[in-house]
């Protein structure tokens, strides 16, 4: 299945069960002006990022991409650093962002030596990630009242036209496959991951920080190179785990400085609010 077929078909299926759960449980969308510019960020930056990820698959193996995306912690954390111009970083984190940066040139140079294409699945899931934060950033601040699932309906409302545009005018194949495992695979996604997992990200991103919620990126990078291996037999070579073992001790020491520097600061505003039911 074209990538941008496969896209959209997710994200559509997705839309559509949310649409249906929030039928049942006649719980409105809260469609008012004071809530779309967390509709708008939600849906931008699900579908540039999710377009920039499905691209970059064509390129690295999956495995690769959930290790990338270990990086959302720190880049989270520089993203509120800058907006926060009072914050000052930690001898301890500089070490973990510069441990972890070693990592990602580890895998970047293996990358390289992979193929003359593999470096662009890495530069891809940089950005992506990079985007993922920074709405990860803006969501939380706006400390939005809304649900998590009317948030994710919200972003999807939006993102959905651009996701059809994008595989009716981008797909090397545009029309719908009869492969039933790549169907499998959809239905899975739209499921788990769109319908569940979005609403799910959005509900703890009202609850606590963006940088603690970046931090839960900590437990998938060797759980998905282990899976990609056995199940997709994908080859995981000794450079890229000591490059995943340097970024993930880089993301230990980095939690440990947030750990510490939340016990010296008070709440945020955004955490302290009390947040809508999902």
């Amino acid at each position: 299945m074209a990538f941008p077929v496969a896209l959209a078909s997710r994200m559509l299926l997705g839309l559509g069960l949310l649409l249906l759960y929030l039928r049942l449980r006649r719980q409105p969308l809260y469609w008012h002006h004071q809530h779309y510019p967390a509709y708008l960020v939600s849906g931008l930056s699900v579908f540039f990022a999710m377009t920039i990820v499905y691209w970059s698959a064509q390129y690295i193996p999956s495995g690769w991409i959930a290790l990338l995306f270990a990086l959302a912690p720190f880049m989270t954390g520089i993203i509120s650093w800058r907006l926060q111009a009072d914050r000052v970083l930690s001898l301890t984190t500089i070490i973990a962002l510069l441990l972890a940066f070693a990592g990602l040139l580890v895998i970047f140079a293996e990358g390289l030596e992979l193929g003359s294409n593999a470096w662009k699945g890495i530069l891809g899931i940089i950005v992506s990630t990079a985007i993922h934060s920074f709405a990860a950033v803006l969501l939380n601040g706006m400390g939005t009242k809304t649900s998590a699932v009317a948030t994710t309906v919200g972003g999807l409302i939006i993102a959905s036209p651009l996701f059809i545009l994008l595989a009716v005018f981008f797909a090397a194949e545009p029309g719908l496959p009869t492969d039933r495992r790549a169907w499998a695979a959809v239905t899975y996604l739209a499921i788990f991951a769109s319908a569940i997992g979005f609403p799910l990200y959005f509900y703890i991103l009202q609850h606590l920080s963006s940088t603690t919620v970046s931090l839960l990126t900590l437990i998938t990078p060797v759980t998905a190179l282990l899976l990609g291996q056995y199940l997709n037999d994908e080859v995981i070579v000794t450079r890229i785990w000591i490059g995943g073992i340097m970024i993930l001790v880089g993301l230990g020491l980095y939690a440990l400085s947030q750990q510490h520097a939340n016990k010296k600061s008070p709440p945020s505003a955004a955490t302290s609010t009390e947040p809508s039911k999902p």
